[in-house]
């Protein structure tokens, strides 16, 4: 009907839903080890870590997130090619990133670096007991046949993290909606590098994903979610930490001033 308002879709209940093994686990380390956690700060895929992870902490914890791009906002798994678009799309971020790591790697070359991380790792031990002394869950031992990482997990999300947009019902948007649900007095800044290759097109992406959180997350309030959307890449934050560090200092100190989420 002309002028009428489109409805928004409704969420189902958090009590009806489930973590995914991967978030229940952490949320166990981190219950298991004593941690309180107020404050998130992620890159990359971390930021699909980092939503997921407020809906289970306990209600009001998080007081402030920091995302920086975050996956699953753009889609890159559809076209002519079927899921080899995905495949090839996770690919090609893939060898960016080793290649990235390259050049990094030659960048920071540091005689006294060996020296250093020595020093940082004794300091470490001292200063966190808890888990770095004798009895403590990093002193534990670990199972060998247990990888963090292998080919097949390496594929899945290759193709998870290249799903998103309107093609997958907006699943970053979902998410955000979900952790909003619970840490309801949160406040989200997204981090978007205008030269990222997690994107299509930036603004409009971002635009449409801040929309869709509008419409999900019925309790944001004004101010809640913030969107940078700056010069920069996707390993900036490497290139340039105290970059990195500036943005965080903000984020972490930033208060609710004003209506950021399109409505």
């Amino acid at each position: 009907m002309p002028g009428s308002q489109p409805i928004a879709p409704v969420l189902p209940p958090i009590s009806g839903t489930k973590a995914l093994p991967t978030i229940a686990a952490l949320k166990r380390a981190l219950d298991l080890g004593g941690y309180v956690v107020t404050r998130l700060s992620t890159d990359s895929a971390g930021g699909a870590y980092a939503t997921a992870l407020m809906r289970e902490l306990p209600e009001g914890q998080v007081t402030h997130a920091y995302i920086k791009s975050r996956p699953n906002v753009s889609e890159h798994g559809k076209g002519g090619l079927g899921d080899w678009q995905a495949y090839l799309w996770g690919l090609s971020i893939l060898i960016s990133d080793v290649l990235d790591d390259v050049r990094f790697k030659r960048a920071s070359v540091d005689l006294w670096k060996d020296k250093l991380e020595n020093v940082s790792r004794q300091a470490a031990r001292q200063r966190l007991p808890r888990i770095y002394s004798p009895g403590s869950i990093g002193e534990q031992g670990v199972q060998v046949d247990e990888h963090t990482y292998d080919l097949n997990k390496l594929w899945t999300d290759m193709v998870a993290l290249s799903r998103g947009g309107a093609a997958y019902g907006h699943p970053a948007a979902v998410d955000t909606a979900y952790a909003l649900a619970k840490q309801s007095e949160a406040l989200v800044t997204y981090h978007f590098p205008r030269n990222d290759r997690l994107y299509n097109l930036l603004p409009e992406d971002a635009e449409v994903f801040l929309s869709e959180i509008s419409h999900r997350a019925a309790l944001a309030t004004d101010g809640q979610i913030e969107a940078l959307i700056m010069p920069g890449a996707h390993r900036d934050h490497t290139s340039y930490p105290s970059f990195r560090a500036s943005i965080e200092a903000y984020v972490f100190q930033r208060e609710r001033t004003r209506d950021t989420i399109p409505r």
